[in-house]
């Protein structure tokens, strides 16, 4: 439809463009899609406009690449901090470190400019995919999706995700959420040449890896029968009855202690205590089972 009241003849009406978010309405000029609803003085073509069919395809590997570089920083930087304040690598401390440094280092980046340092490096930014600009909320909606692209290792649930949403968006989780993809940045370098077969390859690696993974720890992670046989069987080679060590696993078990990874930390916690010769110094929970089981 026209619109013929003080408007340029170029300006057309679009009331369900595909490439809109949230169903707004919109306008074209010059190819371009801006929002009516855009605050007065800001002009969205400023910044972009929704991406066409190849748009996200054309960015996808210099993204990938762009990736690589960011999460090289992220690992430097979070190994520098983990050495200044001694904490252990590989432990559940660094892990959170690890995360957190992740996510504000991309929410923080991203929201200043749409580019990380990989991302200006390789000539690509986050867009709205109605061509806007993605303002803090957006941002953050799209870098706490990052929690569930990594999963179940690998960024599998990502790279799946960027092949469900087609070559239109080549959208991850967190862009699906954030409803945002990621194109060449205006005036940057030459994008990396398209190789077809690197998204279904790295795609397959991390979904094998991730499957793997999975059936590993699934096989590595004993019943809670087999853990109560284990220390029923070790505690009775110390010379007690049956009946107390079934108590005092017992006892255990409701205190918490009902996964494997609860129970290694249990025995660590315990044997520290026997090599250092302070009895003050066991587990709350394994000295209040033995007194609760000892014989009267």
């Amino acid at each position: 439809m026209e619109l013929c009241v003080g408007v340029d003849s170029n300006w057309r009406m679009q009331s369900s463009d595909p490439f809109l978010d949230f169903g707004q309405d919109a306008r074209r000029l010059g190819g371009s899609v801006v929002d009516v609803l855009q605050p007065s003085g800001m002009d969205a073509r400023a910044y972009g406009a929704a991406p066409t069919r190849e748009d996200a395809e054309a960015a996808l590997h210099s993204r990938l690449n762009a990736a690589i570089i960011d999460q090289i920083l992220v690992g430097v930087f979070t190994g520098a901090v983990a050495l200044a304040l001694h904490v252990t690598l590989a432990s559940l401390p660094f892990v959170g470190l690890a995360v957190a440094i992740e996510l504000l280092y991309f929410f923080v980046e991203e929201t200043r400019s749409g580019q990380t340092i990989g991302k200006r490096q390789y000539g690509v930014r986050v867009i709205n995919l109605d061509g806007t600009r993605p303002g803090p909320r957006t941002i953050a909606y799209r870098t706490l999706g990052r929690l569930l692209d990594a999963l179940p290792a690998y960024h599998a649930s990502g790279l799946l995700t960027m092949i469900g949403t087609g070559r239109r968006y080549r959208q991850r989780i967190g862009d699906v959420i954030a409803h945002t993809t990621v194109v060449a940045a205006p005036g940057g370098r030459a994008l990396a040449p398209r190789r077809r077969w690197l998204l279904p390859l790295l795609t397959a690696v991390a979904t094998a890896v991730s499957v793997a993974v999975i059936v590993s720890a699934v096989n590595r992670s004993p019943s809670l029968g087999s853990l109560r046989s284990g220390f029923v069987s070790g505690c009775e080679q110390t010379g007690s009855s049956s009946s107390y060590c079934s108590c005092v696993f017992t006892t255990l078990e409701a205190a918490g202690y009902n996964t494997n990874a609860s129970w290694q930390t249990l025995e660590r916690d315990a044997e520290a205590a026997r090599a250092s010769e302070n009895p003050g110094l066991m587990p709350a929970a394994d000295t209040a089972a033995v007194r609760s089981c000892a014989t009267p």
